[in-house]
């Protein structure tokens, strides 16, 4: 009989990382959308608290992941013209050029929000990839059964969610891929899509889970309610 290997004490999993407190930024009322030469500057009346600075931990207190991405939601934006659609779509920011405004690429050349349009903090989960052949080294091995090719990779991770976030993932699994749909869209992924990519949830708000995920980027911690909250993640090593 095999048995998993034991993980000896300290070294089960990566440092804990965390989310800023940010909550989504609600309604067509609370920012416009500028486009011009396939870049959309973003205004918000308020402050956003988007940063794409990484502030290190130390000790018992997580580093906190920095705001490249987000998830345009809510009702459905008016006006559309140009390739492709922003509702439902996770992009690259750009840049910040100020607490209130960030840009982003897309090949939409106008659009309005709706009452209730959203815009939705998005994270990457860490990736440290490791042979999905060899997680459970020491396993149980069936004769006849295809062992997972060299390109296979997998993190695991441990993950709480706070009263605000949720993770997805994509269920095609296509992150990192030069396929279509992408994952994150910008500029090297060429047009803006014209459906949204299906993501699902993985882990609700207010929740603890152990999740694995194939490629780097698949995995996503998506803002999504109007409350405050943490989310904590750590790589298992």
């Amino acid at each position: 009989m095999a048995t998993l290997k034991t993980p000896a004490p300290g070294i089960e999993f990566l440092q804990e990382v965390q989310t800023t407190q940010i909550a989504i930024i609600q309604s067509g009322n609370n920012m416009t959308w500028a486009f011009s030469g396939n870049i959309c500057t973003v205004t918000f009346a308020s402050v956003h608290g988007i940063t794409s600075a990484f502030t290190a931990g130390s000790g018992a207190t997580p580093s906190t992941l920095p705001n490249y991405y987000f998830l345009v939601g809510g009702t459905a934006m008016t006006g559309l013209t140009g390739i492709g659609i922003l509702q439902g779509v996770i992009f690259r920011i750009l840049s910040i050029p100020s607490t209130t405004t960030l840009t982003f690429y897309t090949t939409v050349t106008a659009a309005t929000s709706g009452a209730s349009t959203t815009f939705q903090p998005v994270f990457i989960l860490p990736n440290i990839p490791l042979p999905a052949s060899g997680l459970y080294s020491g396993g149980p091995t069936l004769t006849g059964v295809a062992q997972p090719p060299p390109w296979s990779y997998a993190s695991e991770y441990n993950v709480t969610t706070g009263a605000n976030c949720t993770v997805q993932y994509a269920p095609g699994n296509w992150a990192g891929s030069t396929v279509t749909p992408q994952i994150v869209y910008d500029a090297t992924t060429g047009n803006t899509p014209g459906t949204a990519p299906t993501m699902r949830t993985l882990v609700p708000v207010s929740s603890v889970g152990q999740i694995a995920m194939g490629t780097a980027g698949n995995g996503v911690i998506v803002a999504s309610t109007t409350s405050a909250g943490t989310t904590y993640a750590s790589v298992i090593e």
